[in-house]
């Protein structure tokens, strides 16, 4: 559990929090900015719960689904903006139950750098199903 922290990046390579092989990943009332990615998961991940929390300012992706195996993931209550590389990214993988609610997501995009969205779930070169946005 991660709760109640504040990570600001000072290297250029600099990941706010990379999650490999976790259950139950919770992440409230934290604060990320200044980083790469806000939160990397990456190869599998189960259960993965982040709320109330604010991912701002990234010079990629404020929560990235890396090619992961994941299932069971729950963003609610958060603020993700202004990340240039995308909100809420999910690229490859195998990616099920991904349910967003009651998000602040917005301008998560940069001039110059490749496109992208506010929530971008690109399956090739995996699988994306059962996703709620609201």
């Amino acid at each position: 559990m991660i709760d109640g922290l504040e990570i600001v990046g000072a290297h250029e390579e600099a990941d706010g929090i990379e999650a490999k092989g976790t259950v139950q990943l919770t992440i409230t009332r934290t604060r990320i900015s200044g980083v790469r990615h806000g939160v990397h998961l990456v190869e599998r991940n189960r259960n993965v719960t982040i709320s109330a929390s604010h991912i701002y300012d990234c010079r990629a992706v404020g929560v990235f689904l890396d090619a992961v195996n994941l299932h069971q993931t729950n963003i609610t209550g958060s603020h993700i903006s202004y990340c240039r590389g995308g909100g809420v990214v999910s690229r490859g993988g195998e990616v099920r139950n991904v349910h967003i609610s009651g998000c602040d997501i917005e301008s998560n995009m940069a001039a110059g750098l490749p496109e992208t969205a506010n929530v971008l779930l690109d399956s090739r070169g995996g699988s994306v199903a059962e996703v709620a946005i609201s």
